[in-house]
């Protein structure tokens, strides 16, 4: 990613490609997605199983700065 609006993508032995998008005000059509998705019977587009694993995917990162960078597995927080 280089910003909000440009995805750059290498594969060995193939020239980068980059991508372009429009701009938009992406934190806005994420809360509008979710305000819809209760008010009418629309899933939302991250399920809850990607939503905790984010999280804990945050908190090894923090826990492994912590530990001055030793390896931690998602499975072990809690």
């Amino acid at each position: 990613m280089n910003g909000q609006n440009e995805i750059i993508t290498s594969f060995i032995n193939q020239k980068p490609k980059t991508k372009q998008f429009s701009d938009a005000n992406i934190e806005r059509l994420e809360l509008k997605r979710f305000a819809q998705s209760i008010l009418n019977p629309i899933s939302y587009p991250v399920s809850e199983e990607e939503v905790l694993n984010g999280v804990s995917t945050f908190e090894a990162i923090s826990k492994s700065i912590k530990e001055k960078g030793n390896k931690v597995f998602t499975g072990e927080i809690k």
